[in-house]
């Protein structure tokens, strides 16, 4: 069924959404009549429906009642909990099960890598290279020391965080990105 609030549409609008079924039916809802007069045509009875929902009394909306008002206990301040066997407030004791077994242990991200860069100012005004490419070449520019995975990896977020490298994505993961370009350019030589 059609709702009333339907009628706030244009008459042209209501007319052409909604079958002659429906107007019908919308009008016996505004005026409470079970007689509906023959319209010629839906732009016609969508018109009446407008003139009637004119007059007809607006009941506004019910105020909800409220039955009952919960009580929310006051919550002890400056109070620090602790349970017996506690090391520290609110923390529960660790499990003590045998049954489970260890956690595996975690591997370092960082592999036995050798980096080596190889780049000068002239080879990096020949090559078509990316803006974010750029800034990490850039940082060593005629660099020939030799940087660890995990040092590299250091030297890269350092380079985001003074904001030279401009990424919402990881640093590294920027890197990553550009190092079979850089090795295939020869900026970059990994062992």
């Amino acid at each position: 069924m059609i709702d009333v609030i339907a009628v706030h549409q244009a008459p042209a609008n209501l007319a052409k959404t909604n079958s002659m079924a429906e107007l019908k039916s919308l009008f016996t809802e505004i005026t409470g009549l079970e007689k509906v007069p023959s319209f010629s045509d839906k732009l016609a009875a969508a018109k009446r429906i407008f003139k009637e929902y004119a007059k007809a009394p607006k009941h506004p909306a019910p105020e909800p009642v409220v039955t009952h008002v919960a009580e929310i206990p006051e919550q002890p301040t400056g109070k620090v909990l602790f349970n017996d066997g506690d090391d520290m407030a609110d923390v529960p004791p660790p499990c003590t099960d045998d049954s489970l077994p260890d956690p595996p242990p975690v591997k370092l991200k960082a592999k036995d890598r050798t980096y080596t860069f190889n780049v000068s100012g002239g080879s990096l005004n020949d090559a078509k290279i990316p803006g974010q490419m750029m800034v990490i070449l850039g940082e060593f520019m005629d660099d020939t020391d030799d940087y660890s995975e995990v040092a590299l990896q250091a030297v890269i977020l350092k380079i985001a965080a003074d904001g030279i490298l401009i990424t919402k994505q990881p640093a590294w993961r920027i890197f990553q990105y550009y190092r079979p370009r850089m090795i295939k350019l020869g900026f970059l030589s990994v062992s």
